[in-house]
This record gives structure tokens, sequence and C-alpha cells, in this order.
């Protein structure tokens, strides 16, 4: 879209994991082949203890060498059942594995699949020295991406509109015939294609394909939470962009001002809680009191500097769970109706609820489409 200098990008991983008690190392690609890229900064890793690193070593060339990591055996049972078969302590499962596996499936390792998470290490660290090197924004997501596309839409003679709201697929005969809009009006259509979350297509199909298969499934994901904390401190507090943390919760906390260049004076920091099921229920105030006496405990300079604005947002259906035996209600893109196509990451793309997972279903509805044509 021509908008990917908004984006930091790696050209090699590297993760920054910090406890609150002052152990700081990370996980670095070294210029070495899969998946010896790893094998020096987890040597050194300061989190795990020497025993832990050596049990982890054959369960990540267990995973490795899975060439049918989408098995029944591995759908069935969750990740942490298989760590537990494989010699992994809780401390392991905590600081190592969960590191990986919480922000990138927003889930822990007890409750996804063997199979997903088999997926997420294979692709993102054991087969490919660059599969995990991080890129993030440097501006909001509608800038990096939202503007960008819609400008490229209209520039190539699309019709975009916005605040537009579905109420009906319309269907005869079959066929998908266009869709009924809430303000009466209503759009012709000689193809479809749904990016909606799997419950709001549910509810705009007409009763009949709603409670068919394939469609009956569409309704039946469970959805993970996700928190985010947004603190705006009066002076500098963090020495970093992002990074990691282990033994707190933490997990993920980003450094605004310095990823985006703010002008300051202080510090603008996100808190990033993935499978953030202990912290949804909680209140504003009681979310500042626990996580700003946290941020002290684990950035020295936070603790005498004074706090401007504080800022909370959930989302309750952030991610579909990728849990074990539910990988049924994954739908491929083609439906039972030839011109009703579906995309979005919850559809049956092999990956998990992340964007390059969306992209792809994406592409897949295209390549229909093209090939109809």
């Amino acid at each position: 879209m021509g908008a990917l200098d908004g984006a930091a990008r790696q050209k090699r991983l590297r993760v920054e994991v910090r406890s609150p008690e002052g152990r700081n190392g990370g996980l670095a690609a070294a210029p070495l082949p899969a998946p010896l890229h790893l094998l020096p900064s987890f040597l050194r890793y300061p989190h795990l203890s020497l025993r832990d690193k050596l049990r982890a070593v054959p369960a990540l060339l267990r995973i490795r060498r899975e060439r049918d990591w989408g098995r029944a055996e591995l759908r069935a049972v969750s990740f942490e059942e298989w760590l537990r078969r494989n010699g992994q302590s809780d401390r392991a499962i905590a600081n190592f594995w969960d590191l990986i596996v919480v922000p990138a499936l927003n889930d822990a390792s007890r409750d996804i699949s063997a199979a997903m998470a088999f997926m997420l290490f294979r692709t993102a660290l054991l087969c490919d020295a660059h599969g995990a090197d991080v890129g993030y924004a440097r501006s909001g997501l509608s800038d990096l991406m939202g503007d960008p596309i819609e400008r490229r839409l209209r520039e190539r003679g699309a019709e975009v509109l916005l605040g537009r709201t579905v109420r009906r697929i319309l269907v005869e005969d079959g066929a998908v015939t266009g869709v009924a809009l809430a303000d009466g009006g209503a759009l012709t259509a000689d193809w479809c294609v749904s990016a909606l979350p799997p419950h709001a297509l549910s509810a705009l199909l007409p009763d009949d394909l709603r409670a068919a298969p394939p469609f009956d499934a569409a309704g039946t994901h469970a959805y993970s939470p996700i928190v985010n904390l947004h603190v705006w401190y009066d002076r500098p507090v963090a020495d970093f962009e992002w990074a990691a943390f282990v033994d707190s919760p933490l997990q993920f906390v980003f450094n605004k001002t310095r990823i985006a260049a703010l002008p300051g004076p202080g510090d603008y920091l996100t808190v990033s809680l993935s499978a953030a099921w202990e912290w949804w229920p909680l209140s504003k105030e009681e979310l500042r009191e626990r996580f700003t006496a946290e941020l002290a405990r684990a950035l020295p300079r936070a603790r005498d500097a004074a706090i401007q604005r504080f800022i909370v947002v959930k989302e309750q259906r952030a991610t579909f769970r990728s849990l074990p035996g539910g990988a049924g209600n994954r739908l491929p893109a083609r439906t039972p109706l030839p011109n009703l196509l579906l995309a979005g990451d919850w559809t049956d793309t092999g990956w998990p609820a992340t964007m390059e997972g969306a992209v792809r279903s994406g592409n897949a509805a295209a390549a229909i489409i093209v090939a109809a044509r």
C-alpha cells in the first residue's frame, strides 16, 4: 500500500525480556540457519535454569520434526499437556513457552491446542531464521493500514461505503443477490465476500442457512479478551521502545514516546495484556492501582514520576480461541452458496487469530473470484 515506512522492522529477531527483580536478557537471532539461530541467546537466557533449558531443547526439536502438526492427536490435546509429557516445568512454561504463546495466540498453553502451538513455533522460530522478525507500527493502525488501503481502493475504481450497516444477506434460488442495509436501501452483487466475525455473519443469514451445515458451526467460536492500559508519565521512565516481562503481570510494555518519536517531555507507555481473563472484570481504578505499582516495581524511574493520565481499553472478543478440538468451526472460503465467500482470520487458513491469517483469507477469496472470471 506504500505505507511500509510507517513500520519499524527488525533485520533479525530480538526480544528484550526483563524481570522486575532486574534480570535482563532476551531471545535474539544469530546469523545462523534455523533452528541454530536461536541457540546462542537461548543458552544465555537468564529466566530459565540450565536444567529447564536442557529439557526445552529436545521438545523444540520434536516440534520441528513434526511434519503433520495438524493431525488429530495434536488437535485434541492442550499444548500444556504435551509440554508436561515432554518434561517441561511450571517455570519453563511461564517464562519461555507462554512468553511466545500468550501474545501470539491470546491464550495460555493450557487453553490452546498442541496443533496450533506447533504451527506457531515451526513457522516463527524453528524452520525459518527470519520467521519471527518483529515489525511494529510507529503510528496508529489507521495511519499505517486503514487510510492507505482506502486510498488504494478508490484509486483502483472501488466504491468504499463507510458507516453503512448491513442488516441481511439476500438469497434467492441458492445464490446471493445482494445485501439489505439498515437505512432501507440494498446493494446488488455478483459476488459477496463476507469478512465479518462469525457471530455477526450468522445474524445476517436466512434462518434455514444459519441452522444448517456449515454455517451452524460459525456461531460456536469462543473468544479471548485483551486489555490495554495507556499510562502517561511526567518524565522519561523507560529506556526501551518495547520489552517483554516475566515474573510479572505486565507481559509487554510499549514506550509510545520512543516508538512514535513523540515530543514528551514524559513517556507514554502502553501495557498490553493478552489472555486477560484475570484483568477483564476489574475497574479502571483497580487496574490503575495494580499496574502502576507493578510498573514502579519494574521501572525504577517510574517510582518518583507523576502519572498525568491513565486510560483502559478492553476488547472482550479480541480473538477467537484455538481450543483443543475446536478447529471444526473454522470454515473454508467457499460456502454452499456459489457466490458467497468467507474471509477473516477465523476462517480455515491454518493460522491463528492474526492479521497474517486475515490477509491470507482475503487472498484465498480473491483467487476464487479471479479464477471464476
